[in-house]
């Protein structure tokens, strides 16, 4: 572990016609940084510490060691989080607080609190908040993320990111959640920009495909002019079938998850083991990606979704997470029952899935229908 080394001189740029400031050099990296030890001294009185020449010489040289002391305990504790920077050096030596970290250096640190105890994707969620935070303003330590910062930070998010009120409202939602588990980890001590009102998050409709619809992107999937589009389409379809999410398909290993008739799998997101059984929609799913390369990003098959469903003549907003909810409503527009579809779907409870019947309108027809005629 490098840390810097901090040694008392004097102030070279002072006249040297009487006292002149006695100052901290804190080297790093080849770079000399100055702080300032408040002490002005005859430099004859000088030798690498006060000589006994110098007034109260014991007590100022035992002051300048416990500010040493000091500088040295915080730059072990933040080289404890994450390799030091520049930036580390002059925030310590500018007077900020020991605890007042930087935002990605305190997300690496619950990172490695929390690992094994929450799920993946929440980790995932910490960090990807701390890089796109860090990429906004390098360096930015909690303690200067105010309410006015925030409010800039929003306009980052708004304008020069493009994002819309639902996604601002998670971002924010994200980072008050690390800066929760920061004060509760006792790595600081308050939430400085606690108050702020970020966008409200309105529920949207969500997207999926009818039956119908599915039926012709498997139709692609097997016969389409594109090679790299057909095994696209492959996976979406696969998707479809077995709910799983984007991040478990990039896990796939038939012989690992196909046991006898079931896929079995763990939750990427919520870490929960679970199975659904073989079907023929999904049996036919997994033959059709057997021999494929692994499947593309999530971000290229989000792009190339948009194709092949201009191909076929679909005008809905396709994404790979479409396939997630089209299982979901399919399931119920079946006949499905939503406490099955809870576990298939790894719910942690009932009202996430609930958000499936209320959008499932064929069965809503269905099902009024054979209650009341029509």
């Amino acid at each position: 572990m490098k840390l810097p080394t901090i040694i008392p001189v004097l102030d070279k740029k002072a006249s040297a016609k009487g006292a002149v400031s006695l100052l901290l050099r804190v080297t790093w990296n080849r770079k000399l940084y100055h702080k300032s030890t408040g002490y002005k001294i005859n430099p004859a009185n000088f030798n690498g510490w006060i000589t006994a020449a110098e007034t109260n010489a014991i007590h100022k040289n035992q002051a300048i060691k416990q500010k040493i002391a000091a500088y040295e305990l915080q730059f072990y504790e933040l080289s404890r989080l994450a390799p030091l920077t520049d930036i580390d050096i002059k925030s310590v030596l500018a007077g900020e607080k020991a605890n007042d970290l930087t935002i990605r250096n305190m997300a690496t640190e619950i990172e490695k609190i929390y690992k094994g105890k929450v799920a993946y994707g929440t980790l995932r969620q910490w960090s990807s908040m701390a890089n796109k935070i860090e990429t906004w303003k390098p360096g930015i330590t909690v303690s200067q993320l105010t309410k006015s910062v925030c409010n800039e930070y929003e306009q980052y998010l708004r304008i020069d990111l493009g994002n819309g009120n639902n996604t601002i409202c998670n971002n924010f939602r994200k980072l008050h959640s690390l800066f929760v588990k920061g004060v509760e980890q006792g790595l600081i001590k308050e939430i400085p920009f606690e108050g702020f009102k970020a966008p409200s998050y309105k529920q949207s409709k969500r997207t999926y495909l009818t039956i119908p619809e599915v039926k012709l992107f498997e139709d692609y999937a097997d016969n389409g002019a594109n090679k790299y589009l057909r095994d696209i389409a492959a996976w979406f379809v696969l998707a479809i079938y077995s709910s799983l999410r984007d991040s478990d398909l990039n896990n796939w290993d038939e012989d690992k998850m196909i046991i006898g008739d079931k896929l079995y799998y763990s939750d990427q997101k919520t870490k929960t083991p679970h199975y659904i059984p073989l079907y023929a929609g999904l049996r036919t799913a997994v033959e059709r990606v057997r021999g494929l390369e692994p499947k593309p990003s999530n971000q290229k098959c989000n792009v190339w979704l948009k194709d092949i469903a201009k191909a076929i003549g679909i005008t809905k907003h396709i994404t790979m997470h479409v396939a997630r909810h089209t299982f979901a409503v399919s399931y119920l527009t079946l006949g499905g029952s939503i406490e099955v579809l809870k576990e298939m779907m790894a719910h942690k409870n009932m009202r996430t899935t609930e958000v499936y019947a209320a959008i499932s309108d064929v069965r809503i027809n269905e099902e009024t229908s054979r209650v009341w005629g029509k």
